[in-house]
C-alpha cells in the first residue's frame, strides 16, 4: 500500500533516560523522553527559551538602574523599581510553569502510564533540585533531554 495514497502515521517515539548516568545511586532510575515530538512542541520551547531571554534583558536592565541609585536617596524610584522586579517574578514563576508543563509532555508519551509526570511532579522535581544541590540535577536532567530529542533529529538528518 502505497503512502502517497494513504499517507503516513510517524509513531511517537520513546527513549530511556538513565538517571544512573548522573549518579550511581540512581541506577535503577529512568524517565522516558519522547524524542519526536510534534514541530508544535518544538516552537513552543523556542518561545519559552526566548522568553527567558528577555526576561533575564529586563532584569539586568533593572539591576543596572538600582546600581546607578547607588548613594542617591530616590525612594520613589527605588519604590518602583523594585515593584517591577516583583511583576518580573510573577512572570518568571509563570513561565517557569509553562516549562514545567512542556517537559511533563515529554516525558509522559510512553504507554506505561505510571511512568508519567505531572506539571506538579515535574516542579516538584526541579525545585527537590535546587534546595539539595544548586540545580544541578534539574539542570543535567533538561539538558540530557534536549540532547536526545536534537540526537534524534540529527541521525534522521545524516541517514
Amino acid at each position: 500500500m502505497s503512502i502517497f495514497k494513504n499517507g503516513i502515521n510517524i509513531p511517537k517515539i520513546v527513549k530511556e533516560l538513565k538517571l544512573g548516568d548522573y549518579a550511581p545511586e540512581l541506577q535503577k532510575k529512568s524517565i522516558r523522553v519522547w524524542v519526536n515530538p510534534t514541530l508544535a512542541l518544538h516552537d513552543e520551547y523556542a518561545r519559552l527559551q526566548l522568553a527567558t531571554l528577555q526576561d533575564g534583558e529586563k532584569r539586568t536592565k533593572i539591576l543596572n538602574q538600582f546600581k546607578e541609585l547607588d548613594g542617591k536617596k530616590d525612594r520613589k524610584k527605588v519604590n518602583e523599581l523594585n515593584k517591577q522586579l516583583q511583576n518580573m517574578e510573577k512572570g518568571f514563576e509563570a513561565l517557569n510553569d509553562d516549562f514545567y508543563k512542556w517537559y511533563s509532555e515529554i516525558w509522559s508519551q510512553d504507554e506505561l502510564k505510571e511512568t508519567h509526570a505531572s506539571p506538579k511532579e515535574v516542579r516538584k522535581i526541579a525545585e527537590s533540585s535546587l534546595e539539595q544541590e544548586g540545580g544541578a540535577f534539574w539542570g543535567w536532567l533538561t539538558q540530557k533531554t534536549q540532547a536526545m530529542i536534537l540526537a534524534h533529529r540529527n541521525s534522521y538528518l545524516k541517514n
